[in-house]
């Protein structure tokens, strides 16, 4: 078992709920490993458009 840390820089949609960001998250962060720790260290809107946002994810994962 080894961990690993990861930055993730995911398009949240401005569709997708806030109560729903979570399942969003690990989603994302799944086909990484699995997620020991995760935090949103930043969110920022994109350029290209109004209805998109961007998070900085940091987490450690577990690689087996």
């Amino acid at each position: 078992m080894k961990l690993k840390s990861l930055e993730l820089e995911l398009e949240w949609p401005c569709d997708l709920e806030i109560y729903n960001l979570r399942k969003f998250i690990l989603k994302e962060i799944k086909p990484y490993g699995f997620p020991l720790r995760w935090a949103i260290t930043e969110v920022t809107k994109t350029d290209k458009a109004l209805s998109f946002r961007k998070l900085l994810v940091e987490t450690v994962i577990i690689i087996s």
